[in-house]
């Protein structure tokens, strides 16, 4: 017999580009427990992959992590590690992918969200996929500075009442807030949309 208590969300999306070109499906999930108040969320991406070498005209990529409810009533929501493949980057896929989360995680969970991470180092270069489009390693690819983007990409998720961002010199740092969409925040502005397809729970 099925647990009362336990559930499973998710919603599927199309992210278009310019002239209604698709650059990738998403598949976002929100599953958990509510009587031991935890669970996680999930995002699946289905895209176009240009290398002639590969087999498949296509690639997936998936990300995940944990939620827990906590003893004021919210839920907390933490950010390990969220690296899109270069091939879906800089496009303002990101932003919609998070935007499609807290979607998700807002509709199952009906509730305030905080979502809270660190930052590390490690992301002050990335290699820019608008460099060479056709690109078949990142070899080929130019290296761009990356911390002031990636630090923009996440107070975009936050609530300015509540925000908490500290970031050094190197790059490392943490960030808390509560959780909001980040496509609404007004610095955002991206040549590609989501356009979600249907929703089954």
């Amino acid at each position: 017999m099925a647990s009362l208590t336990k559930f499973m969300t998710s919603k599927n999306w199309i992210v278009l580009g310019p002239k209604d070109i698709e650059i990738a499906r998403l598949m976002t999930s929100v599953g958990g427990d509510i009587l031991e108040g935890e669970g996680s969320i999930s995002a699946r991406f289905d895209y176009p992959d240009r290398r002639p070498i590969l087999e498949s005209s296509r690639s997936t990529f998936t990300y995940s992590e944990k939620w827990r409810a906590g003893t004021d009533g919210k839920v907390e929501l933490r950010v390990i590690d969220f690296v899109l493949p270069t091939r879906l980057r800089r496009r303002g896929v990101g932003t919609l992918c998070w935007s499609a989360i807290h979607s998700t995680l807002a509709e199952a969970l009906a509730t305030e969200i905080l979502l809270r991470g660190s930052l590390s180092s490690v992301d002050g270069v990335m290699h820019d996929p608008r460099s060479n489009p056709d690109f078949l390693n990142l070899g080929q690819l130019e290296q761009i500075p990356n911390v002031e983007r990636r630090n923009r990409f996440w107070q975009r998720m936050l609530d300015p009442v509540d925000q908490h961002f500290e970031c050094d010199e190197k790059g490392d740092g943490w960030f808390k807030g509560t959780f909001v969409d980040p496509a609404k925040h007004e610095s955002f502005s991206s040549p590609v949309c989501l356009i979600p397809v249907d929703h089954a729970t």
